[in-house]
């Protein structure tokens, strides 16, 4: 495993990483995940085997494979084996991050490079065929070998994707080309067949970055809803700058996607628009920055009007000339010197700073950025937004502090946006400054509500909104990219799919959760959208992971779960389906099994409608994957004799569409299962549900099921059922005569009428 914080390699058992400090998450048992497989193989090996010492070959591969490993640890992948010549690795797993399938594919196109440097002599440098693919597997430690893997048809997948690239490229397929295709430019391949598979990939040549990492898509043709109230503190707080002549520190927390980046643009806007600010923007990224001052290297590049592509001679010319004009003096004067030679090392150039101690460096780098930007401040107020600082360097977060207590009295706004809890170091406590720290929550239903309409247009009904709402929990990304997937859709489409860039976004989240709470967040999707705590308390116990009040206070104020008195619900059901579909179907099948005998011991009456649905999901995933080691062999038999009592009963307190509901899961669970003995089972649930659609005028449906119960009945000479069904056609016979009379033929049995 790689550490999530640094990246940096980490020793076997390690509780903390060696590299940072970082607590090491531990990996969890068998998971369902969305992950981007990468295969790497390298072209003539057997060729280059064959004519050389094997000693030879293995220091050739060792060599080269080293700095293979360091090039997937450094995007945040791990090495899941090597094999021989070739290497697969996984991102995504055991920690999710929001962009692994566009870290994945840098990484393919960084170890290309790798290979291309490395030379056998004179048979030329080493090749590469790569590919990479993105989708659903199975990952945890085999039990034969104990290895931690991924299985499932995208590993397979992505092994013929790289059995069908060209020597030194990188083929990825469809899914992960959807998810990085606005960083990274690709080039059409095709189709690509895969043996055993029924459908072919459609494949994309890997071109070259286009983008720096760590950036987020979001569409620019949607309105800036629901924060009014946030623009307008910090308008009051640049009015308050300018006119005071005060520094201002805005620090924005918030989850992704909940709109900090789309904030801090309306906010440069207005600064722009009412005071005529110098604005100057840089960006953290996750990975790729090659120091402490790469964040404000972006910044600076762009303050100072710099062409990144420009030689080493001529980008010291321009620095030069550009800090001579910045600080109105000649470019022979000392300071000017100076100041170029810090932004020289700053922008990665060669510079008289390269071969200076790390404290001397750092001090000389801050007294530049000060130095410059007290100079522009004399032409007019400057703000400097830094986004994502939940990523940068502590040392440039302690040289930004510094800043700020430099530039107290002049009229500076520095704009931070950054995750909830950055290691409690930012915003700093103290300073000659004003603050305004922000806590970014998601959208109201109000301005859920007009973002959805002016996405989906005409087509926006109040019951789609309401649904989006409740899926997106008002986080804006989600809800954009929920509702622009529904925008696309055919009419009438109802079911809301997950997209995998949402997935792994939240996915990402809930990753860095701590253990036990996430074990909470688990044992919640289990039991539902909502519930009770008592049966969260009772659920923990059961499974060994006692709940504890302070969890759930943290959950909730993490905008995970709500908490309304003694129940809660989750803010969104999205992330409850993240939760719920990362735990495998066997290990979803023993909590539902769990909850519901939890339910069943309970003293509590009125509850026999969550116990059959606890009974049938665990009898559901059954079916899908076989015998689960503590789950019944009867668990159809109990679940649908649960179905069967609960529709009953709903259907005599007048729930018709419950009771056809619950009726209706029954009779699928039923399909394709060869019982001889829940034959009276599923004719049992046939009346009750055609019961339930005449009571919602739903008459010719009705028919259809007691049809098809007579005939049932008749190959069987079952007259009991025979019986219920024109039991039931007697009675509803003013609204549904529905089967011809009993024939006369048909002797009456007075057993078959007993109950």
């Amino acid at each position: 495993m790689s550490c999530t914080s640094c990246g940096n390699p980490l020793p076997i058992g390690a509780r903390f990483c060696p590299s940072c400090g970082a607590s090491v998450v531990p990996a969890r048992s068998e998971e369902r995940r969305v992950v981007t497989v990468l295969f790497a193989d390298v072209v003539g090996y057997t060729a280059m085997a064959e004519f050389r010492d094997p000693e030879q070959v293995k220091r050739i591969i060792d060599s080269c494979f080293e700095r293979l490993v360091h090039d997937v640890t450094s995007f945040g992948g791990i090495v899941d084996k090597i094999l021989g010549d070739g290497i697969v690795a996984l991102f995504g797993a055991p920690v999710a991050h929001e962009d692994d399938a566009e870290r994945a594919v840098r990484a393919a196109l960084r170890m290309q490079e790798t290979v291309r440097g490395y030379r056998i002599g004179p048979d030329g440098p080493l090749r590469m065929r790569i590919g990479v693919n993105t989708g659903e597997v199975l990952v945890g430690a085999l039990r034969a070998g104990g290895d931690y893997t991924a299985m499932g048809d995208v590993v397979n997948s992505a092994a013929r994707l790289q059995a069908e690239a060209p020597p030194g490229r990188v083929l990825v397929g469809d899914a992960t080309y959807a998810l990085s295709n606005e960083s990274i430019g690709y080039q059409a391949f095709g189709e690509v067949d895969v043996r055993g598979r029924e459908q072919a990939i459609v494949a994309w040549l890997a071109e070259a970055p286009i983008a720096p990492p760590g950036g987020h898509r979001r569409r620019i043709d949607v309105p800036f809803v629901g924060r009014d109230a946030e623009l307008g503190l910090v308008a009051q707080g640049l009015d308050l700058t300018v006119a005071r002549g005060r520094a201002l520190l805005v620090a924005i927390e918030g989850e992704g996607g909940v709109g900090k980046s789309r904030l801090v643009e309306e906010i440069s806007t207005r600064a722009i628009e009412s005071h005529g600010f110098m604005v100057i923007v840089g960006a953290c990224a996750p990975y790729g920055q090659s120091g402490v001052w790469s964040p404000m290297a972006s910044a600076l590049g762009s303050f100072l009007q710099l062409d990144a592509t420009a030689t080493a001679d001529d980008m010291r010319a321009k620095v030069v000339r550009r800090s001579a004009q910045l600080l109105d003096r000649p470019t022979t004067d000392d300071e000017v010197q100076r100041v170029s030679e810090a932004y020289l090392h700053l922008l990665g150039q060669p510079s008289q700073l390269d071969a200076t101690d790390p404290a001397r460096l750092n001090d000389e780098v801050s007294r530049a950025i000060v130095s410059g930007l007290q100079a522009a401040i004399k032409h007019g107020p400057v703000m400097v937004a830094i986004t994502d600082i939940h990523w940068s360097d502590p040392a440039m977060l302690a040289s930004f502090a510094q800043m700020l207590a430099k530039l107290a009295a002049l009229p500076l706004v520095l704009l931070t946006t950054s995750r909830p809890d950055v290691d409690g170091v930012w915003p700093p406590t103290s300073g000659g400054y004003s603050m305004v720290r922000m806590r970014l929550e998601p959208l109201d239903r109000v301005a859920s509500s007009e973002l959805a309409k002016a996405i989906l247009g005409d087509v926006a009904d109040d019951r789609t909104v309401s649904r989006l709402f409740e899926h997106s929990g008002g986080n804006p990304l989600f809800l954009e990219e929920l509702a622009t997937l529904l925008a696309d859709r055919p009419p009438g489409a109802a079911t809301i799919d997950l997209p995998d860039s949402l997935r792994a976004l939240i996915a990402a989240r809930l990753d860095r959760l701590p253990a036990r709470r996430r074990a909470m967040l688990d044992n919640a999707a289990v039991l539902g959208s909502a519930g009770a705590w008592a049966q969260l308390v009772k659920f923990g116990e059961a499974l060994g992971s006692p709940a504890d009040p302070s969890d759930l206070e943290a959950l909730a104020d993490a905008g995970l779960l709500a908490v309304d008195g003694r129940r809660w619900h989750f803010r969104s059901e999205s992330v409850r389906d993240v939760a719920y579909q990362t735990l495998t179907k066997a290990s979803r099948a023993l909590r539902h099994l769990g909850v519901a005998r939890a339910m069943q011991e309970s003293s509590s009456r009125g509850g026999e409608e969550e116990v059959a649905h606890h009974y049938a999901s665990a009898a559901e995933l059954v079916k899908a994957v076989g015998h689960v080691d503590g789950v019944p062999r009867d668990v159809i038999e109990r679940a649908i004799g649960h179905l069967a009592e609960a529709a009953e009963r709903a259907v005599d307190q007048m729930y018709a569409r419950t009771g056809y509901r619950l009726a209706s899961r029954g009779l699928d669970l039923l399909d394709g299962v060869d019982h001889r003995e829940l034959i009276v089972a599923r004719r049992r649930l046939r009346i009750v549900r055609a019961d339930a659609l005449v009571d919602m005028r739903e008459l010719d449906r009705a028919r259809t099921d007691l049809e098809a119960l007579v005939a049932e009945a008749d190959v069987d000479d079952d007259g009991r059922s025979r019986a219920a069904a024109h039991r039931l056609k007697d009675a509803r016979c003013r609204v549904m005569p529905l089967l011809p009379a009993e024939p006369a033929h048909r002797p009456f049995d007075p057993d078959q009428w007993q109950t």
